[in-house]
């Protein structure tokens, strides 16, 4: 909570890669994605909720195992083509929150200071400070999941701004 408003952490993490076989289980420097991923969220002193959303069973257990909540993902929302924003509103409908905080599992690196650094900055999306382009580490913004509105940039090191995308990021 922040401000008097509850901030929900989400963690997109669907089966499909098609790169990267079930790549949010993929090991990285001896942790899942989705592990390293879900003990920053939890390190993170705004968080209220944190959410995995999944379509696939290995992944929901592997969350489980963590003692993280699990929300189903429906079809629809586990294909290429659906949207961050989509997933985001299918939580919120089950988990209403004030502020919305997307954190993917692609960014090992990402920390509980950058996590609350967004918050505190909300609506921000995190950059990277080196290519100023998004570097997929953290989204926040209201219950309308608006990332595409006016927000603050959140500039992380080029060396933090990992997003696993191929085979060679894990190594």
């Amino acid at each position: 909570m922040i401000s008097g408003k509850s901030v929900l952490g989400l963690i997109p993490a669907r089966g499909g890669s098609k790169r990267i076989p079930l790549k949010n289980l993929r090991y990285f420097h001896g942790k899942s994605l989705l592990e390293i991923t879900i003990i920053t969220a939890r390190q993170s002193k705004y968080l209220d909720l944190i959410l995995v959303s999944t379509d696939h069973p290995e992944i929901a257990q592997k969350a489980a195992s963590l003692h993280c909540l699990i929300l189903p993902r429906p079809a629809e929302l586990s294909t290429d083509s659906a949207t961050s924003e989509s997933v985001a509103l299918h939580a919120l409908q089950h988990y209403p929150h004030d502020l919305f905080c997307l954190l993917q599992p692609t960014s090992p690196y990402r920390t509980a200071t950058d996590i609350d650094t967004c918050i505190e900055l909300a609506p921000a999306i995190s950059y990277n400070e080196a290519t100023l382009r998004k570097n997929g580490a953290v989204y926040v913004t209201d219950r309308t999941c608006n990332f595409t509105g006016q927000h603050h940039h959140y500039f992380m090191l080029a060396s933090r701004s990992l997003d696993v995308d191929f085979e060679q990021d894990l190594a």
